[in-house]
């Protein structure tokens, strides 16, 4: 079995590049830079590591950087028409505030800024689509130590908990 993880990020750069990951059933064609690239490589291996362990030598796992929005779930469309016999996953930022009593298809339906690429999303299957935090950006700021760590002493710790303070004032 494969299953197949198609990410919005990285953006609309003009330039392609294929990237071989670390691990086994990592590559992509990613819309972007090599320094974005890069960038997510570590953040998105770590993030599935613990699913890549349970997964075992029988199910290949694939990370698919997709870059914007629309473009993650045109390639999750044609991997459903294409792949069928494997599972299909968008994994895309929610956005906006999501209610706990709508699906993640019924979120982003809902959502006019995403109109029209995901109007047609009706019949598919809730497991097949997860949503980030409203912003990736929360998960940055919320490991500071790992944020001092990388960027060392051009790092203003202060300057990110001052705007963490007017965003709940």
């Amino acid at each position: 079995m494969n299953i197949y993880i198609y990410i919005e990020g990285a953006g609309d750069e003009d330039n392609t590049e294929l990237l071989l990951r670390p691990r086994p059933g990592f590559c992509s064609g990613i819309r972007s830079g090599k320094e974005t690239t890069t960038g997510l490589r570590p953040g998105f291996i770590k993030f599935v590591h613990e699913l890549y362990d349970t997964a075992g030598e029988n199910i290949k796992i694939f990370i698919v950087m997709c870059g914007s929005r629309s473009d993650a779930y045109e390639n999750f469309k044609t991997a459903l028409e294409s792949q069928q016999e494997a599972f299909n996953i968008l994994l895309i930022d929610a956005e906006s505030p999501v209610d706990s009593t709508v699906t993640p298809w019924e979120h982003l339906r809902s959502r006019t800024e995403d109109h029209p690429w995901i109007l047609d999303a009706v019949n598919f299957d809730n497991d097949q689509c997860h949503l980030m935090v409203q912003t990736m950006e929360a998960w940055f700021i919320a490991d500071i130590n790992t944020l001092k760590e990388f960027y060392g002493k051009g790092f203003r710790e202060n300057g990110i908990l001052q705007g963490m303070t007017r965003m709940v004032a």
